[in-house]
């Protein structure tokens, strides 16, 4: 998968289990002297905290479970919080600004053979240059093999030239010289962007990006993909050539919708 734009959103991994066994540790050993002093003696024989047990056992499980989901919330949005304050200090803006231009990766399954994925491109970078920080966009291979021969080894080829960095420099030659995917025409594109041809040609040989084409053609399928060009805005499915405003439609509601979280929190 490829990348263009780039994402804002914040992400953190927390091991919570490793601070609440610290946390328990230390408390046990403050416990365990106090469990030598007995909570009440009756006819002379002492009763101790662990001789509660049995009967309270289940209710200070369901407390200690509260008082830790609460905790590691709090946890998670202080982290989140000092990492949304790190980043909108190393960009130059406030906080909240950074927090406005958050929106998930768009998603596109495209087929380099395809003359819908080709005219809908132009629509594509309008949309991407008007939300320009706001909007990122991944793409993933869905060649249809069936009535696109050639569109499986323009997708490795493409990745190929990513190997040398220039992923979407060949993308966008692919889609202008549709009627050149063949193999000699994948070469003399290489050739056109001063690419190392017999690396691509190499490459190309060798099949390696095979399996994660058709790993990325099944996840799209498996998404209810059905024709290219596919699209997801966060969770919204488009399919088609579709206008500038289509796509505007879906991104302006999840900005709002994201702008409206962010207030309620």
């Amino acid at each position: 998968m490829k990348m263009l734009g780039k994402p804002t959103r914040l992400f953190v991994f927390l091991i919570l289990g490793s601070a609440a066994f610290v946390a328990q540790a230390r408390g046990q050993a403050k416990q365990d002297a106090k469990q030598k002093e007995p909570l009440a003696v009756v006819a002379g024989q002492p009763i101790y905290d662990d001789d509660l047990l049995p009967f309270v056992q289940g209710q200070v499980f369901q407390l200690r479970q509260q008082e830790y989901e609460v905790k590691s919330k709090a946890l998670e949005n202080v982290v989140n919080q000092k990492l949304l304050e790190a980043e909108a200090k190393k960009k130059g803006i406030p906080a909240e600004k950074l927090l406005e231009q958050e929106v998930d990766a768009n998603v596109e399954f495209s087929d380099f053979q395809c003359p819908y994925c080709q005219l809908v491109e132009p629509t594509l970078k309008k949309v991407l240059a008007k939300y320009d920080g706001q909007v990122s966009l991944a793409y993933r291979d869905l060649p249809l093999r069936d009535i696109h021969p050639q569109a499986q080894l323009a997708a490795e080829a493409s990745r190929c030239a990513g190997e040398q960095g220039k992923f979407w420099e060949y993308h966008d030659s692919l889609f202008e010289n549709q009627d050149k995917l063949n193999r000699e025409g994948l070469l003399q594109q290489a050739r056109k962007l001063k690419l190392d041809e017999k690396q691509l040609d190499s490459c190309l040989s060798s099949g390696k990006y095979k399996p994660q084409v058709e790993q990325e053609r099944q996840l799209g399928l498996k998404a209810g993909i059905t024709g290219t060009p596919g699209f997801f805005i966060n969770e919204n499915l488009l399919t088609g050539n579709l206008p500038q405003d289509s796509f505007e439609k879906f991104i302006q509601a999840e900005l709002a919708a994201l702008k409206d979280k962010r207030t309620a929190h």
